[in-house]
């Protein structure tokens, strides 16, 4: 398979479904561009703004490479999801560093459904039985 530019491509949908919904020039692959994902409020190139590149005026005095001081923050919406817990006990038990991730779980659920953190909270004290972890 050729790849459509130097940055790989992505998948915009099937383009006979996306035909059918009004976007005639859209779909199959599209070559990705990381340029494109730059925003700016003004024609300043100084204003330019890009996920992938990191000034020193965003840092807030952390070095800019490294993992020193650096979190994950997760939002974790949760609608009656029953593998909800299970999600999140696998991201903290696989995660090289957990002590860094910080997690909100957005949860909707009825009466009868699994509550996430108090059945996480169950998995985990049942982990560190069988364990023996701290």
């Amino acid at each position: 398979m050729t790849t459509l530019g130097d940055y790989g491509e992505i998948f915009m949908g099937n383009p006979k479904n996306l035909k059918r919904a009004g976007y005639d020039d859209k779909g199959g692959n599209i070559a990705y561009d990381p340029e494109f994902e730059c925003t700016g409020g003004s024609s300043n190139p100084n204003d330019k703004q890009c996920p992938f590149e990191t000034k020193e005026s965003d840092v807030m005095g952390l070095a800019t490479t490294g993992w020193d001081g650096r979190l994950l923050h997760l939002n974790m919406p949760s609608f009656r999801d029953p593998l909800c817990p299970r999600t999140l006990k696998y991201l903290f038990t696989k995660a090289k560093r957990p002590n860094d991730i910080r997690v909100r779980v957005l949860q909707q659920n009825m009466g009868d459904d699994v509550d996430c953190l108090e059945t996480y909270c169950d998995m985990m004290a049942q982990l560190r039985e069988e364990t023996g972890g701290g």
